[in-house]
């Protein structure tokens, strides 16, 4: 259970980097509004809560904000290697969690926006692989749950199995089930990793 720990910790020192990078170039002019975003995200214990606790969702809150960051970069400076970093960047967050899906289907909307409406300095060709490249997971993940259960979605399928074992999928669940479940976890895991995670939120 450490290395979750260590792994979200080293992606939410990340996260504050590409944060930090992010609010200077949309207030280039203003270096401590960046330094205060950066401290307040830092500072939020609900942010703290999830780095420490080994979830994905770090990890995918890092990709977001690098596919973001990129995405800005090449649409102000029309670089081909921040196009492609952007790309890159929410293929990941596509293949970490649901909510990277989210993040790749509106940057796939830029895309195609552009690539309907092109500029003299961004052709067509420019754009083919930052259109393809951010749905190779998506594509392969509902192909595959399409082959092995017959549909695209899983939310159908995993409730019907829930169901036959009694119980309910993690969305159902109230809101206090679902603020406890982790922790939960974690403590019957490892009561001193537990501990540690505990005194990290203080």
């Amino acid at each position: 259970l450490f290395s979750p720990f260590l792994v979200n910790s080293l992606f939410a020192s990340a996260i504050l980097v590409v944060l930090y990078a992010l609010l200077r170039r949309a207030a280039p002019r203003d270096p401590w509004l960046a330094l205060g975003g950066a401290a307040v995200y830092a500072a939020l214990p609900a942010i703290k809560a999830v780095d420490i606790s080994g979830l994905d969702q770090t990890i995918v809150n890092f990709f977001i904000l690098a596919g973001v960051f990129f995405w800005a970069k090449a649409s102000e400076e029309e670089l081909n290697s921040s196009l492609w970093a952007a790309s890159v960047a929410f293929l990941f967050a596509s293949a970490t969690r649901f909510e990277g899906w989210f993040g790749a289907g509106i940057f796939e909307c830029w895309v195609i926006w552009r690539f309907v409406f092109p500029l003299p300095s961004l052709p067509r060709r420019r754009l083919v692989a930052p259109l393809i490249i951010p749905l190779l997971f998506i594509a392969l993940w509902s192909s595959w749950q399409f082959a092995h259960f017959g549909r695209l979605e899983y939310y159908a399928y995993h409730r019907s199995e829930a169901l036959l074992g009694r119980d309910k999928i993690y969305l159902e669940r109230s809101p206090g089930e679902k603020a406890l479940v982790f922790p939960r976890l974690l403590a019957q895991a490892s009561p001193a990793v537990a501990a540690f995670a505990l005194a990290g939120l203080l």
